[in-house]
């Protein structure tokens, strides 16, 4: 395994990661601990349903926390929310393939989702988040659990609004 995949440190929530929005911030908290979660389970068999497990959750976690984020940029009018929803794009696409990858039996695969989970959160957080955050405000936020979330916002709703 890769030296940098052993630094827990890189699973760590860090103050400085803020949005200044507790329900994105404690969104953001989770990725953390489930990024955390593939980096401490193992191969064994016997970890099969707590891996698949954390892969469910990581799944409902990203199409909820997404549109959430997505829903307070348009309710915001906020100007880059089109790039933005692109990136989401990008990267649920690169979960699916990893997660493809697991299934099929890559070694390895759980570490991997853990690491690139933590190291795209961190680095999207910082430098495509952090451009909202003087423009999204508390109201913009649904706080609602994100089961609720996930199935609010579609294309057809931007492109009506653009």
């Amino acid at each position: 395994m890769p030296a940098q995949l052993k630094d827990l440190s890189t699973y760590a929530w860090r103050a400085e990661l803020s949005v200044g929005n507790d329900v994105i911030d404690g969104d953001h908290k989770v990725f953390f601990n489930l990024a955390e979660m593939f980096q401490n389970a193992s191969h064994d068999e016997e970890n099969k349903i707590v891996i698949e497990s954390v892969m469910s959750t990581l799944t409902e976690y990203v199409a909820g926390h997404f549109k959430r984020e997505e829903l307070a940029m348009l309710s915001a009018e906020y100007p880059g929310l089109e790039a933005h929803m692109r990136e989401h794009a990008r990267f649920t696409e690169t979960l699916h393939q990893l997660m493809q990858s697991y299934y099929a039996g890559s070694q390895g695969a759980t570490e991997k989702l853990g690491y690139t989970l933590s190291q795209w959160l961190t680095h999207h957080i910082e430098h495509i988040d952090h451009k909202y955050k003087d423009w999204i405000k508390e109201k913009d936020v649904d706080p609602r659990p994100l089961y609720e979330v996930a199935g609010c916002l579609k294309q057809d709703d931007i492109d009506e609004i653009w």
